[in-house]
């Protein structure tokens, strides 16, 4: 009879290893977004990218589900310029490229080696309303942030991207690229 049990609680925990090894997990697929986004492999980042939702793209904390652009896997070889949104402050239209934009409002730091790393909590706040928990309201995100780089600038120059997951057909998938920074 124990060994019996044993043999079950082994083919178990083997088929549990299997399974959860087969599917990948919220860390695994952030660290690769990020390493997508670091060196720009939009190949890697449109098998991340929700495929019926697509990413969307906030230039600041406030998530815009009227305006800002969301792009779906196949679109993101599309490089012409594009509507983003409003610069904060001035409210001029930000019209870029998506390299441009990725300069200005996604990888405009080494995030990727950010002084502060947290899941599914906000880390840098500024004036900005930052609605990610209303719109993104069962989702998980992570957030890649510095503090500031200028200590001259007492933190004026402190720089966010958060990154929105979402499962999808036991996937995790991206929904979300926040861009925040100190505003006016």
């Amino acid at each position: 009879m124990k060994k019996s049990m044993l043999i079950a609680t082994i083919f178990v925990l083997l088929l549990s290893a299997c399974t959860s090894a087969s599917t990948p997990n919220f860390d695994e697929t952030a660290n690769q977004t990020i390493a997508a986004l670091k060196t720009r492999d939009f190949d890697t980042l449109q098998t991340l990218i929700h495929p019926e939702k697509g990413v969307r793209f906030s230039p600041y904390a406030t998530v815009d589900t009227k305006n800002d652009v969301v792009l779906m896997p196949f679109e993101l070889d599309n490089f012409e310029s594009k509507l983003w949104g409003n610069y904060d402050g001035i409210g001029t239209p930000i019209i870029l490229t998506l390299n441009e934009y990725f300069d200005k409002f996604v990888y405009s730091a080494d995030f990727m080696n950010a002084s502060e790393i947290k899941k599914n909590e906000i880390i840098g706040s500024g004036n900005s309303l930052n609605n990610l928990q209303t719109v993104y309201e069962n989702a998980n995100f992570i957030e890649y942030h510095f503090s500031g780089f200028d200590p001259e600038v007492f933190g004026m120059d402190w720089q966010s991207l958060r990154l929105v997951f979402e499962e999808y057909e036991g996937k995790v998938k991206l929904i979300g690229i926040i861009h925040d920074q100190w505003t006016i």
